[in-house]
Protein backbone atom coordinates (compact mmCIF):
# COMPACT_ATOMS: atom_id res chain seq x y z
CA UNK A 1 0.00 0.00 0.00
CA UNK A 2 1.54 3.51 -1.11
CA UNK A 3 0.44 5.31 2.38
CA UNK A 4 1.86 2.43 4.52
CA UNK A 5 5.18 2.95 2.38
CA UNK A 6 5.93 6.60 3.77
CA UNK A 7 5.93 5.35 7.65
CA UNK A 8 9.10 3.97 6.68
CA UNK A 9 10.21 7.74 7.12
CA UNK A 10 11.74 9.53 10.41
CA UNK A 11 8.98 12.34 9.99
CA UNK A 12 7.25 13.22 13.20
CA UNK A 13 4.22 14.86 10.82
CA UNK A 14 1.34 16.86 12.72
CA UNK A 15 -2.32 15.92 10.91
CA UNK A 16 -5.23 16.47 10.72
CA UNK A 17 -7.89 14.35 9.17
CA UNK A 18 -10.73 16.63 8.05
CA UNK A 19 -14.56 15.99 7.02
CA UNK A 20 -14.83 13.00 9.07
CA UNK A 21 -17.89 10.99 9.18
CA UNK A 22 -18.47 12.57 12.68
CA UNK A 23 -17.95 16.08 11.87
CA UNK A 24 -20.23 15.84 9.08
CA UNK A 25 -22.74 13.83 11.60
CA UNK A 26 -22.61 16.84 13.85
CA UNK A 27 -22.74 19.59 11.11
CA UNK A 28 -25.67 18.12 9.40
CA UNK A 29 -27.59 16.32 12.25
CA UNK A 30 -26.52 17.17 16.12
CA UNK A 31 -25.98 20.70 15.80
CA UNK A 32 -28.79 23.41 14.70
CA UNK A 33 -26.61 25.66 12.66
CA UNK A 34 -29.99 27.60 12.10
CA UNK A 35 -29.99 29.31 15.52
CA UNK A 36 -26.41 30.71 15.33
CA UNK A 37 -26.07 34.24 16.12
CA UNK A 38 -23.45 36.57 16.48
CA UNK A 39 -24.57 37.35 20.26
CA UNK A 40 -25.32 34.04 21.39
CA UNK A 41 -21.76 33.09 20.42
CA UNK A 42 -23.16 29.35 19.30
CA UNK A 43 -20.59 28.41 16.55
CA UNK A 44 -17.90 28.75 19.09
CA UNK A 45 -19.45 26.16 21.04
CA UNK A 46 -20.07 23.93 18.38
CA UNK A 47 -16.73 24.59 16.71
CA UNK A 48 -15.74 23.53 20.16
CA UNK A 49 -17.76 20.53 20.17
CA UNK A 50 -16.09 19.75 16.77
CA UNK A 51 -12.72 20.29 18.26
CA UNK A 52 -13.16 17.98 21.14
CA UNK A 53 -14.85 15.05 19.07
CA UNK A 54 -11.15 15.62 16.65
CA UNK A 55 -9.10 15.09 19.88
CA UNK A 56 -10.95 12.43 21.07
CA UNK A 57 -10.72 10.26 17.57
CA UNK A 58 -7.18 11.04 17.16
CA UNK A 59 -8.37 13.24 14.31
CA UNK A 60 -5.50 15.87 14.82
CA UNK A 61 -2.29 14.52 16.73
CA UNK A 62 1.17 14.27 15.89
CA UNK A 63 3.01 11.21 14.84
CA UNK A 64 3.24 8.74 11.83
CA UNK A 65 1.29 5.86 13.68
CA UNK A 66 -0.99 8.10 15.73
CA UNK A 67 -2.06 9.13 11.97
CA UNK A 68 -2.25 5.41 10.68
CA UNK A 69 -4.31 4.40 13.90
CA UNK A 70 -6.62 7.27 13.46
CA UNK A 71 -7.31 6.75 9.07
CA UNK A 72 -7.64 3.60 9.95
CA UNK A 73 -11.53 4.29 11.18
CA UNK A 74 -12.10 5.93 7.70
CA UNK A 75 -10.71 2.79 5.94
CA UNK A 76 -12.74 0.87 3.47
CA UNK A 77 -15.54 3.52 3.18
CA UNK A 78 -15.44 5.95 0.84
CA UNK A 79 -18.82 4.56 -1.70
CA UNK A 80 -19.79 5.26 1.49
CA UNK A 81 -19.02 8.55 1.76
CA UNK A 82 -19.87 9.76 -1.69
CA UNK A 83 -23.35 8.09 -1.41
CA UNK A 84 -23.86 10.03 1.88
CA UNK A 85 -22.40 13.14 0.00
CA UNK A 86 -24.62 12.78 -2.88
CA UNK A 87 -27.79 12.29 -0.56
CA UNK A 88 -26.65 15.77 1.62
CA UNK A 89 -26.46 17.96 -1.12
CA UNK A 90 -30.12 16.33 -2.13
CA UNK A 91 -31.14 17.96 0.99
CA UNK A 92 -28.77 21.03 1.53
CA UNK A 93 -28.39 22.79 -1.56
CA UNK A 94 -27.28 25.92 -0.37
CA UNK A 95 -24.17 24.07 0.79
CA UNK A 96 -23.12 23.09 -2.95
CA UNK A 97 -21.33 20.46 -1.91
CA UNK A 98 -20.99 18.50 -4.93
CA UNK A 99 -19.30 21.89 -6.21
CA UNK A 100 -16.89 21.35 -3.57
CA UNK A 101 -13.55 18.65 -3.65
CA UNK A 102 -14.46 16.13 -1.75
CA UNK A 103 -16.55 17.48 1.03
CA UNK A 104 -17.83 15.10 3.83
CA UNK A 105 -15.38 12.70 2.14
CA UNK A 106 -12.19 12.48 5.00
CA UNK A 107 -8.95 12.90 4.19
CA UNK A 108 -5.87 14.23 5.78
CA UNK A 109 -3.73 17.07 6.27
CA UNK A 110 0.01 17.08 6.71
CA UNK A 111 1.77 19.64 8.23
CA UNK A 112 5.89 19.17 7.59
CA UNK A 113 8.87 20.62 9.90
CA UNK A 114 10.81 20.07 6.66
CA UNK A 115 10.01 21.51 3.45
CA UNK A 116 10.55 18.09 1.00
CA UNK A 117 9.07 14.64 1.63
CA UNK A 118 10.74 11.83 -0.03
CA UNK A 119 9.41 9.56 -2.07
CA UNK A 120 10.03 5.71 -0.93
CA UNK A 121 7.62 3.94 -3.61
CA UNK A 122 5.28 4.54 -6.19
CA UNK A 123 2.56 2.37 -7.47
CA UNK A 124 -0.72 2.78 -9.70
CA UNK A 125 -3.60 1.55 -8.04
CA UNK A 126 -7.31 1.51 -9.28
CA UNK A 127 -10.17 2.54 -6.74
CA UNK A 128 -13.46 0.43 -7.64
Amino acid sequence: MLFRSVSQSRYNVLYHIVESAERTRMLYSEQDWSKVTKENKLADIYKAEILAMEINKGYRGQGRMQMFDAAAQCFGKLRDYYFDLYELSENNPEDKLMEKYAATVPHVMLYLNQTKLPVHEMKRIKLK
